[in-house]
């Protein structure tokens, strides 16, 4: 699993720097007057486009509509592989390595260290199973 946040993001540029960076075949005339008119219009729904003829610059401004994720970090330990013979024994017919990820996502979210892993997995299989019954 991830975490998302919302991102405040601010990008200026030239127009011959963003043109190389675009691989627009455009001439560097034409494309300058391309990002004038996506200013003037300013459609783009994540981003707010100005550009400054004065400085010769464009700039994107994230309009806060988007999200960015974040890894979030699971525990990373073992498990003992007889732990997933008891797992299914808790949550039959489910894929068990589906739910060790699941399971461990789930700590990470929560900053769970288990202190018995091999007892807290088995219990997160059985609860699994108890709310959500046969795949």
């Amino acid at each position: 699993m991830q975490a998302y946040t919302q991102l405040s993001y601010k990008f200026a540029t030239e127009p011959a720097n963003l043109l190389k960076k675009t691989g627009s075949q455009s001439p560097l005339k034409r494309f300058r007057q391309m990002l004038r008119d996506l200013a003037n219009f300013d459609h783009l729904p994540d981003y707010s486009v100005s550009f400054d003829t004065e400085m010769d610059m464009v700039t994107f401004r994230n309009r806060g509509t988007m999200l960015i994720t974040t890894s979030v970090v699971a525990w990373e330990g073992r498990l003992d592989p007889e732990v997933f013979h008891d797992a299914k024994t808790v949550a039959p017919g489910w894929d068990i390595y589906v739910l060790e990820r699941e399971w461990r996502s789930w700590l990470g979210e929560n900053e769970i260290e288990p202190k018995h892993p091999a007892r807290h997995f088995i219990k997160f299989c059985k609860s699994w199973y108890e709310k959500r019954g046969n795949p």
